[in-house]
């Protein structure tokens, strides 16, 4: 199971609801990173598993290195100190939003 948390920039007030870095669910494994397309701090996914059974993962694998807001792929990881993608200053983790699977 994976957790997202709140991220917010003290300067310029931008927050994101992301896992903070790598992170897996029962189907997903997860980066996040920032879309130098679309300037948003984004979850994307890294990688694609399978539970018992088959799953339809087609659309996964499309979005496999991939912003899920713009469907770019000009995206980096988003390392410490975490920068805002907006101003550059370092974002704050306000706590754990939810998990997810």
């Amino acid at each position: 199971m994976g957790t997202k948390y709140l991220f917010k920039c003290p300067r310029c007030n931008y927050q994101a609801k992301v896992s903070g870095g790598k992170d897996r669910g029962m189907f997903i494994t997860v980066r996040t990173m920032i879309c130098n397309s679309c300037t948003e701090l984004v979850d994307v996914i890294i990688g694609a598993h399978r539970q018992e059974g088959k799953i339809d993962d087609s659309g996964l694998l499309k979005l496999l290195g991939r912003c899920p807001l713009c469907k770019g792929s000009d995206v980096e990881k988003w390392e410490k100190p975490q920068p805002c993608p907006k101003c550059e200053r370092e974002m704050q983790n306000k706590g754990i939003v939810c998990d997810w699977d």
